[in-house]
């Protein structure tokens, strides 16, 4: 395991959204992804805006689960990065000053557990990345899927994807300003 860094890697990042993808979803899922779109408001800030629809009230125990896959831009070579779960999201959904706060702050209607049938829209929504920012990464390509599961019924434990979305983003180095002047008196 890693425990050092080198000063290039703790440089400040900047992170692109290259697509984001509607995954396939199980199709008896009382969840439908109208529409998901993530813009880039400027450097390390993105704006969400996106579209669900609810058919029936959701009792059943909701789960996440991120999944990472990390692309060298240089050596070309792939790893997976991580595979985390929540067991119960409901338990962390309305958490204050958390990295998806401002998603489920700006819900209309409120989204709260357990979840209501209706349809629920997130307009304008923005989130910061410079936070992450610093996270000691080379330049690479994530490709970022990330997933709402029950088991339905509870009884056999299938699991059903609810909400499903993948994600490409490529991760560089911002320049330093230092680096930039340079470059523009040189031409290198």
């Amino acid at each position: 395991m890693k425990l050092y860094w080198t000063a290039a890697q703790c440089r400040p990042k900047d992170f692109r959204v290259e697509y984001v993808k509607i995954c396939d979803t199980d199709k008896e899922s009382p969840i439908k992804m109208e529409y998901f779109n993530i813009l880039r408001a400027e450097r390390q800030k993105y704006t969400l805006n996106s579209s669900i629809k609810v058919s029936k009230d959701i009792q059943e125990i909701l789960y996440f689960k991120m999944s990472a896959i990390e692309c060298s831009l240089s050596r070309g070579k792939c790893n997976d990065l991580l595979a985390k779960g929540t067991p119960d999201i409901c338990n962390y959904i309305n958490k204050p000053n958390s990295i998806w706060s401002n998603v489920v702050n700006t819900s209309k209607p409120p989204l709260r557990c357990p979840i209501k049938a209706g349809t629920y829209h997130v307009e304008n929504s923005t989130f910061d990345l410079s936070l992450v920012s610093r996270i000691p990464i080379d330049p690479c390509t994530l490709m970022i899927n990330l997933t709402i599961f029950d088991y339905f019924p509870v009884s056999n434990r299938k699991r059903r994807d609810l909400v499903c979305i993948s994600v490409k983003v490529t991760v560089t180095q911002i320049k330093s300003r230092l680096s930039e002047v340079y470059q523009n008196r040189t031409g290198v």
